[in-house]
């Protein structure tokens, strides 16, 4: 089961540590792609995912599907496709804002960089 390491809140485990972790919501779970290549064999991640995680990341894919075809069925004009993406970009800025991410992007932007420049 996907965790959560919640720093002293929450739920607990039977090895009796109660407070530093919980279930994560399935909800809340994202993959995670790793912005470099990697040598070995192991080119997925070797863990079953439990059924419920599973379904909340097709919801998810459906979901993005659905727009992505929202967006292709609607044959927006050159000028009106591009006034969607800034709309879309500043919105995503904004949400990066809100929630406090807007640091981790920076941060995986600049591991990737550093990775390619090696």
């Amino acid at each position: 089961q996907p965790l959560c390491i919640t720093g002293g809140e929450g739920g607990g485990g039977e090895d009796g540590v109660a407070g530093i972790w919980c279930r994560m919501n399935p909800e809340d779970f994202y993959k995670m792609e790793v912005p470099f290549k990697m040598d070995g064999p192991t080119k997925i991640n070797p863990c079953l995912l439990p059924d419920e995680y599973k379904q909340a990341l097709q919801e998810r894919e459906r979901r993005i599907s659905s727009w992505h075809s929202s967006v292709k069925e609607a044959k927006l004009s050159l000028e009106k496709q591009q006034e969607l993406q800034k709309a879309v970009q500043e919105k995503f800025k904004e949400w990066l804002e809100v929630t406090g991410n807007k640091r981790e992007i920076y941060d995986l932007g600049r591991g990737a960089s550093r990775t390619t420049s090696s």
